[in-house]
């Protein structure tokens, strides 16, 4: 059953990657073809409406559903740099991950469990029930339930030292 659960699991992060990166690649090919780009200069700055107030994306603010400051870094670079911390084994490589979840943007925050998953560290459980329950995303908040249990899975250490275990009990008896 876990082989399946890991297996399923596996195949849902290889799509949800396969999909970012064919979304960059889109935006990368429109921008290229776009004779506009290079003649025109860029657009003033949009604001994009979070909640009930208004806020400008490439500014400094705070998270309003949370109260955290938002990165001024472009999505693509935290999702490259949250790639490089969940291979980190460091606490404050975690520390970071584990803001990002409360990132305004969608796919940031996906690659933090993408990230949590590779740190692979159970600490984080407490702060990914939290998020859960202040998430309304109905998928979002599986990806994070999904991440919970894969966390909650035992590791080969844990499952050799149980199988050892369980070996001695039933030798005991014998």
């Amino acid at each position: 059953m876990r082989i399946k659960f890991i297996l399923i699991f596996t195949v849902a992060l290889a799509v949800v990657f396969a999909l970012i990166v064919a979304n960059k690649k889109t935006r990368s090919a429109q921008a290229s073809t776009n004779p506009l780009t290079e003649s025109q200069p860029s657009p003033p700055l949009k604001k994009t409406v979070l909640s009930k107030k208004s806020y400008n994306v490439h500014a400094p603010t705070s998270n309003p559903l949370f109260g955290q400051p938002v990165q001024t870094e472009s999505v693509e670079e935290s999702i490259q740099k949250l790639e490089i911390l969940g291979s980190t084994d460091d606490g404050r490589a975690f520390e970071e991950i584990l803001a990002e979840l409360r990132n305004p943007n969608p796919n940031v925050r996906q690659a933090a469990l993408d990230a949590l998953i590779q740190f692979g560290n159970r600490d984080a459980i407490a702060t990914l029930n939290e998020v859960a329950a202040q998430t309304e995303d109905a998928r979002e908040k599986v990806n994070i339930l999904d991440v919970i249990d894969f966390l909650n899975l035992p590791t080969a250490k844990e499952t050799r030292d149980a199988q050892r275990g369980h070996s001695k009990v039933s030798a005991r008896s014998e």
